[in-house]
């Protein structure tokens, strides 16, 4: 009985060993996926900050000679907090503090300024909006953002403020109904008699496709330089 207690045992412990090896070999496999892993997404990371500068050095020729991309910002963050402050005044509202503006290579369907949607009433002054730039056109377009893009959209963060639209999603696109009666009176108010010919923008898009080629070029150079080194490494 005693050998076939030891042989049960010896069975056991080696499967545990062979087990536990497994393990350590699993282990090992998952750290060096991870490391490849996180050295691709630096290799991605890298690549959209490159293709992201060499389109803001390119647009920055355009810009005002003199001010760097840094005051240009705050030129624009200044701006709209000016007209905001010149349309709570005038409807005797509360002084609103607009949140730091957001400058990106892309948004979205094109546009050259985004403004967030209206937020539930009930959250009273703790409801924050935020205005977004594409800064690649806001260097390029400088004096239409300035006068057109940013008045387009600090008109949206005051209809917000001033309780927000009417949208009647059966009869309307929610982008008409941003661009309804509310947002057309604060235009209105901010020096726009025709606002319905500031809805949409003519600014040249050549610039932020050109962009975004460049970028998905980059990002793939970077995925396939991650694989040709995890390739070179498992040879």
């Amino acid at each position: 009985m005693k050998w076939i207690t030891r042989f049960f045992v010896t069975i056991i412990t080696a499967s545990v060993l062979i087990s536990f090896a497994v393990c350590v070999q699993a282990v090992s496999s998952m750290q060096t996926s991870l490391e490849h892993l996180n050295e691709t997404l630096e290799l991605i990371e890298s690549a959209m900050d490159d293709a992201y500068d060499q389109a803001i050095n390119e647009s920055l020729v355009y810009a005002p000679d003199g001010l760097s991309k840094f005051q240009l910002r705050g030129n624009a963050q200044t701006e709209a907090q000016r007209l905001l402050d010149k349309i709570t005044d005038e409807r005797s509202l509360p002084r609103y503090e607009l949140n730091t503006l957001r400058f990106r290579g892309t948004l979205r369907d094109g546009a050259a300024g985004t403004a967030s949607e209206c937020e539930d009433v009930s959250k009273g002054s703790e409801a924050s909006y935020t205005i977004s730039l594409n800064e690649i056109l806001f260097l390029r377009n400088y004096e239409d953002f300035i006068h057109i893009i940013i008045p387009h959209e600090v008109a949206h963060v005051m209809v917000c403020l001033s309780g927000g639209y009417e949208w009647n999603e059966k009869d309307e696109s929610h982008h008409r109904a941003a661009h309804g009666e509310e947002w057309f009176q604060v235009m209105k108010e901010l020096g726009f008699p025709e606002p319905q010919k500031y809805v949409t923008h003519d600014l040249d898009m050549l610039p932020v496709y050109l962009y975004k080629t460049n970028l998905a070029s980059k990002v793939d150079e970077a995925l396939n330089h991650g694989h040709e080194e995890e390739e070179y490494e498992t040879e």
